[in-house]
């Protein structure tokens, strides 16, 4: 898996190779979470499918897919979220996929009606309760390569000319949105296979760096999660409105309106699969096991709500430390076979919790593929020393004990597991990323070392100079 970035922001020109964890290090503002967020525009499927619908009769339509379109809709309103530039991530992205996707599919489906009632509508009340509950309507469809049809028989109970003409144009969008549902759950489906085949996971997630605001907020909720549904019945925030669609019905060749193209940013994105989370009371008992050294408690489901526990005592969730609002954001955000991008995981973390989280990172990479961004030289050191020295799970324990952590055996046996992991560094800077070694940074953390030796050498003059 390879990212290519050209004038990308502060990032002229950049070629990295990704590993099984992946680290950028280098001074602010160098550009190590652009390059985190092209990879992630690169790999998750936020991407509107665009389909143009044709009316060619009473139940019959044709429609095409318009690839090429979308993906450029795609481009101009990613520009708000990253920097306008040149990125792909190599051999398989995105973007690649639409190019050269094509699907064959034939399906037969019911549909029904779902017409509402307006004032001064054409439909009485009663008339619209009887359509929703007694109607239906047959659909078959066919896609082939970018090109298809759709032919309907509607199944109508009797009411007014009036509410019939009516409720007829309503069938036929609903028979549109139905369809184009459909084709669009089937590309991401064909683009998450693919994603499988290429890079051995089935999903990417980027957890900002203000995570810690999305966390407080939706666990103090202490209730299950506000949720809408788009197009595709997928749970996602009401201000994100439908991610994956944008439907243009065409009439008689005369466009009659398009849905806009709505691209989350990596903050909103993370924060509906953090709500879906917890609204779920769900979180990957794995992960859990490998964090549980982080966390003096427990982190318990009762009732409706996730409730934290030292001992026999629930601690409000506005009272916890920020340490422990880090831990949650990752242990309910994170599944297995996932892409997972992280900015600056050492936030709010002691030096010790540091070094749990270094573990933690590299034990991830057996199962996932990571990449972070980080100043924190504990971090960088300690990644650097696991990938050159491969500790067993024994030597590790050895480790816990010398730290007093307890509870660590899960972390433990996954850091043994991730000894075939693959961890590459790269120093950001001057528009480019630099790829260093395993033993560069074992000694040293380009730019925070330097800053620290000139610390050091001042302190010195003052003291020669105080005598």
């Amino acid at each position: 898996m390879k990212l290519i970035a050209r004038s990308l922001g502060p990032i002229d020109e950049a070629a990295v190779e990704l590993g099984d964890l992946t680290v950028f290090e280098g001074p602010p503002s160098s550009g190590k979470s652009t390059l985190m967020k092209a990879i992630y525009y690169s790999l998750t499927w936020t991407t509107p499918v665009l389909i143009n619908f044709t009316r060619e009769g009473e139940g019959k339509l044709t429609f095409k897919i318009v690839l090429g379109e979308g993906l450029k809709g795609l481009k101009e309103h990613m520009s708000k979220f990253i920097p306008d530039g040149e990125f792909r991530v190599e051999p398989f992205d995105v973007q690649l996929f639409l190019k050269e996707a094509r699907l064959n599919v034939e399906e037969k489906l019911e549909v029904r009606p779902r017409v509402m009632f307006y004032y001064g509508s054409d439909c009485t009340d009663s008339e619209v309760d009887k359509v929703n509950k007694e109607g239906r309507v047959e659909v078959s469809y066919g896609l082939q390569g970018l090109s298809g049809f759709v032919q309907y028989d509607a199944h109508l109970p009797q009411v007014s000319q009036n509410c019939e003409k009516y409720v007829k144009e309503v069938v036929e969008g609903d028979v549109e949105a139905e369809v184009a549902e459909r084709i669009a759950g089937l590309y991401e489906e064909k683009y998450l296979e693919e994603l499988g085949k290429h890079y051995g996971i089935h999903d990417v997630i980027f957890v900002p760096f203000d995570r810690a605001s999305v966390i407080s907020a939706e666990l103090r909720k202490g209730v299950e999660a506000r949720k809408e549904y788009s197009l595709r019945g997928y749970p996602i925030l009401s201000l994100i409105g439908p991610t994956l669609l944008s439907l243009k019905n065409v009439v008689g060749g005369t466009p009659s309106g398009s849905a806009p193209y709505v691209l989350s940013d990596v903050a909103v994105d993370y924060r509906w699969k953090f709500e879906t989370a917890v609204a779920s009371l769900s979180y990957n008992p794995k992960i859990y096991r490998m964090l549980a050294p982080f966390l003096k408690g427990e982190i318990r489901a009762v009732g409706k709500k996730l409730v934290y526990t030292e001992g026999d005592k629930p601690i409000s969730w506005g009272h916890v430390s920020a340490s422990v609002l880090e831990i949650m954001g990752v242990l309910l955000s994170i599944r297995e076979k996932q892409l997972v991008l992280i900015e600056e995981p050492e936030n709010q973390l002691h030096e010790r919790l540091k070094i749990l989280m270094a573990l933690f990172l590299y034990a991830l990479s057996a199962s996932n593929k990571v990449v972070i961004t980080t100043h924190s030289q504990t971090i960088s050191f300690t990644l650097a020393h696991l990938a050159k020295t491969k500790p067993t799970k024994e030597e590790v324990l050895k480790l816990f004990e010398a730290l007093g952590v307890k509870g660590g055996e899960v972390l433990a046996e996954e850091v043994e597991r991730a000894s075939v992991s693959k961890v590459k560094f790269y120093y950001v800077h001057d528009g480019t990323a630099e790829e260093m070694s395993l033993e560069e940074v074992s000694r040293e953390m380009p730019g925070t070392s330097e800053v620290m030796d000139k610390e050091i050498d001042w302190f010195n003059s003052l003291y020669v100079e105080r005598g």
